[in-house]
Protein backbone atom coordinates (compact mmCIF):
# COMPACT_ATOMS: atom_id res chain seq x y z
CA UNK A 1 0.00 0.00 0.00
CA UNK A 2 1.38 3.41 -0.88
CA UNK A 3 0.97 6.63 1.11
CA UNK A 4 -1.78 7.91 -1.17
CA UNK A 5 -3.91 4.85 -0.33
CA UNK A 6 -2.93 4.68 3.34
CA UNK A 7 -3.37 8.35 4.30
CA UNK A 8 -7.21 8.42 4.10
CA UNK A 9 -7.33 5.28 6.31
CA UNK A 10 -5.51 6.92 9.23
CA UNK A 11 -8.04 7.20 12.07
CA UNK A 12 -9.04 10.70 13.07
CA UNK A 13 -8.28 11.68 16.66
CA UNK A 14 -10.89 13.70 18.51
CA UNK A 15 -9.39 17.16 18.98
CA UNK A 16 -10.75 18.50 22.25
CA UNK A 17 -9.76 21.65 24.11
CA UNK A 18 -7.77 19.54 26.58
CA UNK A 19 -5.87 17.77 23.79
CA UNK A 20 -5.13 21.10 22.11
CA UNK A 21 -4.00 22.62 25.41
CA UNK A 22 -1.63 19.76 26.12
CA UNK A 23 0.00 19.71 22.68
CA UNK A 24 0.10 23.50 22.46
CA UNK A 25 1.85 23.50 25.84
CA UNK A 26 4.43 20.98 24.62
CA UNK A 27 5.09 23.06 21.54
CA UNK A 28 5.17 26.35 23.43
CA UNK A 29 7.68 25.10 26.01
CA UNK A 30 10.12 23.66 23.51
CA UNK A 31 9.74 26.54 21.05
CA UNK A 32 10.42 29.02 23.84
CA UNK A 33 13.63 27.15 24.66
CA UNK A 34 14.89 27.97 21.15
CA UNK A 35 14.64 31.64 22.12
CA UNK A 36 16.21 31.18 25.55
CA UNK A 37 13.15 30.28 27.60
CA UNK A 38 14.06 28.47 30.80
CA UNK A 39 10.76 26.93 31.87
CA UNK A 40 10.57 23.16 32.16
CA UNK A 41 7.66 21.26 30.68
CA UNK A 42 6.31 19.92 33.98
CA UNK A 43 6.42 23.42 35.50
CA UNK A 44 4.51 24.87 32.56
CA UNK A 45 1.83 22.18 32.76
CA UNK A 46 1.38 22.96 36.46
CA UNK A 47 1.18 26.67 35.61
CA UNK A 48 -1.26 26.25 32.72
CA UNK A 49 -3.56 23.54 34.02
CA UNK A 50 -3.25 23.71 37.81
CA UNK A 51 -2.82 27.49 38.17
CA UNK A 52 0.57 27.19 39.91
CA UNK A 53 2.13 30.65 40.05
CA UNK A 54 5.69 31.37 39.01
CA UNK A 55 7.65 34.56 38.43
CA UNK A 56 6.14 36.31 35.37
CA UNK A 57 9.51 36.33 33.58
CA UNK A 58 9.62 32.51 33.94
CA UNK A 59 6.36 31.99 32.02
CA UNK A 60 5.84 35.01 29.75
CA UNK A 61 7.60 33.80 26.57
CA UNK A 62 5.87 30.44 26.77
CA UNK A 63 2.51 32.07 27.52
CA UNK A 64 2.95 34.27 24.44
CA UNK A 65 3.54 31.21 22.26
CA UNK A 66 0.53 29.43 23.74
CA UNK A 67 -1.62 32.53 23.09
CA UNK A 68 -0.42 32.66 19.48
CA UNK A 69 -1.32 28.98 18.99
CA UNK A 70 -4.79 29.59 20.44
CA UNK A 71 -5.19 32.63 18.16
CA UNK A 72 -4.14 30.58 15.12
CA UNK A 73 -6.54 27.76 16.02
CA UNK A 74 -9.53 30.10 15.74
CA UNK A 75 -8.34 32.57 13.09
CA UNK A 76 -7.66 32.09 9.37
CA UNK A 77 -3.88 32.07 9.01
CA UNK A 78 -3.59 33.65 5.56
CA UNK A 79 -4.51 37.24 6.40
CA UNK A 80 -3.43 37.06 10.06
CA UNK A 81 -0.02 35.38 10.13
CA UNK A 82 1.77 38.61 11.08
CA UNK A 83 -0.74 39.20 13.90
CA UNK A 84 0.09 35.71 15.21
CA UNK A 85 3.78 36.65 14.99
CA UNK A 86 3.12 39.83 16.99
CA UNK A 87 1.42 37.78 19.72
CA UNK A 88 4.12 35.12 19.98
CA UNK A 89 7.00 37.63 19.95
CA UNK A 90 5.62 40.08 22.52
CA UNK A 91 8.30 39.24 25.09
CA UNK A 92 10.97 38.11 22.62
CA UNK A 93 11.35 41.05 20.25
CA UNK A 94 11.37 44.81 20.41
CA UNK A 95 8.06 46.34 19.33
CA UNK A 96 9.61 47.35 15.99
CA UNK A 97 10.18 43.69 15.06
CA UNK A 98 6.83 42.24 16.09
CA UNK A 99 4.34 41.32 13.38
CA UNK A 100 6.85 42.00 10.61
CA UNK A 101 8.81 39.84 8.21
CA UNK A 102 12.41 39.64 9.40
CA UNK A 103 14.97 41.57 7.35
CA UNK A 104 18.08 40.95 9.46
CA UNK A 105 20.29 37.99 10.23
CA UNK A 106 19.10 36.05 13.29
CA UNK A 107 20.97 33.50 15.36
CA UNK A 108 20.83 32.07 18.84
CA UNK A 109 23.95 31.81 20.95
CA UNK A 110 24.51 29.60 23.98
CA UNK A 111 25.82 30.91 27.31
CA UNK A 112 29.40 30.55 26.07
CA UNK A 113 28.67 32.59 22.92
CA UNK A 114 28.67 29.63 20.53
CA UNK A 115 26.11 29.57 17.74
CA UNK A 116 23.31 27.10 18.48
CA UNK A 117 20.91 28.04 15.69
CA UNK A 118 21.02 30.20 12.57
CA UNK A 119 17.71 31.26 11.02
CA UNK A 120 17.04 31.28 7.30
CA UNK A 121 18.78 34.13 5.48
CA UNK A 122 16.62 37.29 5.38
CA UNK A 123 16.57 37.26 1.57
CA UNK A 124 14.47 34.07 1.51
CA UNK A 125 12.14 34.70 4.47
CA UNK A 126 9.36 36.52 2.61
CA UNK A 127 9.30 33.98 -0.22
CA UNK A 128 9.39 31.15 2.32
CA UNK A 129 6.39 32.63 4.13
CA UNK A 130 4.45 32.88 0.87
CA UNK A 131 5.28 29.25 0.08
CA UNK A 132 4.27 28.14 3.59
CA UNK A 133 0.91 29.91 3.36
CA UNK A 134 0.33 28.48 -0.10
CA UNK A 135 1.06 24.97 1.19
CA UNK A 136 -1.25 25.50 4.18
CA UNK A 137 -4.02 26.56 1.81
CA UNK A 138 -3.50 23.37 -0.22
CA UNK A 139 -3.78 21.30 2.93
CA UNK A 140 -6.91 23.11 4.05
CA UNK A 141 -8.54 22.63 0.65
CA UNK A 142 -7.72 18.93 0.69
CA UNK A 143 -5.62 19.16 -2.45
CA UNK A 144 -2.47 17.72 -0.87
CA UNK A 145 -2.92 14.61 -3.05
CA UNK A 146 -1.72 16.76 -5.96
CA UNK A 147 1.57 17.13 -4.11
CA UNK A 148 1.82 13.38 -3.60
CA UNK A 149 1.80 12.95 -7.35
CA UNK A 150 4.36 15.70 -7.83
CA UNK A 151 7.97 15.88 -6.73
CA UNK A 152 7.69 14.78 -3.09
CA UNK A 153 8.30 11.34 -1.66
CA UNK A 154 6.38 10.21 1.46
CA UNK A 155 9.36 11.07 3.71
CA UNK A 156 9.40 14.67 2.42
CA UNK A 157 5.70 15.13 3.07
CA UNK A 158 5.79 13.70 6.60
CA UNK A 159 8.89 15.50 7.85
Amino acid sequence: MNLQEAFPKVPQVEFTTDVFGFYASVSAVYSSKIKGGEIEFDSYLKHKFHQVSYRPDYTKKTNDLFAAYAFALNTPLQPHVLKAHAILSEHMLAASGRGRIRTKIEMILDKEGRIEYVAAPPAIVEGGMKKLLSDVNLLLKGTIIILLNARFCPFDICY
